[in-house]
C-alpha cells in the first residue's frame, strides 16, 4: 500500500477528489441556506399581503354571519 501512495497520480487524484468533494458540499449547503431563506421570506411577505377585494369579502362575510 505504501507504494501506491508514492505514485504522483494517486496523490493528485486524492487531492482533486477532496477539493471537488468539499466544493460540492459547500455548494449544497449554500444553495440550501439560500433557498430556505428565500422561501421563508416569500411566506412571510405573502401572508402579510391581502388585497382589498378579499378584505371586503371577509368583512361582508363576518357582517352577515357574525362570526
Amino acid at each position: 500500500m505504501n507504494k501506491a501512495w508514492n505514485r504522483l497520480w494517486v496523490r493528485l487524484l486524492v487531492a482533486f477528489l477532496t477539493v471537488a468533494g468539499l466544493a460540492v458540499i459547500t455548494l449544497a449547503l449554500t444553495v440550501n441556506a439560500t433557498t430556505e431563506a428565500s422561501f421563508w421570506n416569500f411566506v412571510s411577505r405573502s401572508s402579510l399581503q391581502i388585497d382589498d377585494e378579499k378584505l371586503a369579502e371577509l368583512q361582508d362575510y363576518y357582517a352577515e354571519t357574525g362570526s
